[in-house]
């Protein structure tokens, strides 16, 4: 999950879903007293959902305690004439904000005030060559469909 307000990026903090009293190491979660249906262990993003739960982006943010509606995304409202938007797996959600599933491997975007241009390569704008060399920042085959696949590195 990624968290856009008002040109920031929120981080979920670690230990959503856990209670007291926790251990944490270097920002990470390495033990709690209970972990509930759904958890972050670190602040990267990541949301763990015990198997077979089926819960939305509404029990992340009242487990969280912060506020979801179109209105207001945790302390930040939208600037006036927008409203708070999300984006699953690239496209934008119809429904009720709260209502997104919080499913395997879906990425799930936020957004409340100025729009976040995308960042990725797109075909007028192909990958840097450096992104091609790293194979822990891009696949070979974005590499490729950018036309700058190269050998170094991957």
């Amino acid at each position: 999950m990624e968290i856009f307000a008002v040109d920031r990026v929120l981080l979920l903090p670690a230990g959503i879903g856990t209670r007291p009293p926790a251990t944490l190491l270097d920002g990470r979660v390495t033990r709690a007293a209970c972990y509930g249906q759904l958890v972050t262990l670190d602040p990267t993003g990541v949301v763990l959902v015990r198997p077979g739960a089926r819960l939305t982006l509404g029990a992340l943010f009242r487990s969280w305690g912060q506020p979801l509606s179109p209105a207001r995304l945790a302390s930040f409202s939208p600037p006036a004439g927008t409203r708070v938007t999300i984006f699953v797996d690239g496209r934008p959600w119809p429904g009720a904000l709260a209502a997104v599933p919080l499913t395997r491997h879906a990425e799930i975007v936020l957004e409340v005030g100025p729009h976040v241009p995308r960042t990725g390569p797109t075909p007028s704008r192909p990958a840097p060559d450096f992104w091609c060399r790293s194979a822990n920042r891009r696949s070979a085959a974005t590499c490729a469909s950018a036309g700058r696949l190269t050998l170094a590195g991957i």
